[in-house]
């Protein structure tokens, strides 16, 4: 009996320490995004793109949270910027951060270690 409030106390303990940590690593991502839609747990803002055109879904969240905006596809985080003045700002100020690719298990497997033109991080080889 005693085993079993001891496990059940250990569990119990696990879980708050668990939700605390998930709690305050939510926040803090949270206070460094842009404004963005409402998220469901698993889909996050795909619930929006359903039904209608893409394009013009953005646009219309694009006219009510400004033209930077934060979407979640599932677990993949998007910034969107939807204004030509903007987007070149952050293409000249931000370039290397975008010329690189995701360094992706399957890319290693197929492209040889990421040898080929498609795959390879930004640096001398992909110049």
């Amino acid at each position: 009996m005693q085993f079993f409030n001891f496990f059940s106390f250990f569990l119990f303990a696990s879980f708050l320490l668990l939700l605390m940590k998930w709690k305050i690593s939510n926040s803090q991502i949270r206070k460094r995004l842009p404004p963005g839609s409402w998220k469901l747990p698993l889909l996050g803002s795909m619930f929006h793109l359903l039904g209608r055109l893409s394009h013009r879904v953005l646009r219309d969240l694009a006219k009510k949270y400004g033209p930077v905006m934060h979407l979640q596809l599932g677990e993949v985080s998007l910034l969107i910027v939807s204004s030509p003045e903007i987007a070149k700002q952050v293409l000249k100020t931000h370039d290397l951060a975008f010329a690189s690719r995701p360094k992706l298990l399957a890319a290693d497997i197929i492209a040889y270690n990421r040898s080929g033109i498609i795959f390879t991080p930004y640096g001398d080889n992909w110049r």
